[in-house]
């Protein structure tokens, strides 16, 4: 951002590009929920990080709620969630501080959080065979995420 815009709750305004990365997902999603209504915008590629946050978690319950099939969706739907959240909360919490947390912060957080979930897993009762195909997502996701910051 060229110029230092806020929302109202003081954290600023983020590009389409800024919300990709906090959400971890591409720009062309962040658009194309925007379009559909699952992220909030205000303005021309222009977003409230809270408001967007909150939008696209709300929407994640949604799809674990309508998630059906295989087991391996609804975990899936389940992880992201988790993440989604994780992320929400610590928006809150630094609010609280009035700072803005670095993207090392959100890293090291989400990586606490996969770990976890893959713990609870790997404890599971799940089968073996679906146990590897949901550590490979997991492991896919958190490949790829860090490869689109180090961009």
């Amino acid at each position: 951002m060229s110029k230092k815009e806020k929302d109202s709750q003081g954290f600023g305004v983020f590009s389409t590009t800024n919300m990709a990365k906090f959400l971890g997902i591409t720009p062309q999603m962040i658009n194309d929920h925007a379009r559909s209504g699952v992220i909030p915008k205000i303005g021309r590629g222009k977003f409230d990080p809270i408001k967007a946050v909150s939008s696209y978690c709300k929407w994640l319950r949604e799809q674990r709620d309508e998630a059906s099939g295989s087991g391996k969706s609804l975990t899936a739907a389940r992880t992201d969630l988790a993440v989604e959240d994780t992320r929400l909360k610590r928006l809150q919490a630094e609010k609280l501080e009035s700072k803005l947390c670095d993207i090392d912060l959100i890293l090291d957080a989400e990586n606490k959080l996969l770990s976890g979930i893959s713990n609870i897993i790997r404890n599971s009762d799940i089968e073996d065979g679906r146990k590897e195909d949901i550590f490979t997502a997991i492991r896919d996701h958190g490949d790829a995420w860090k490869e689109e910051m180090s961009e």
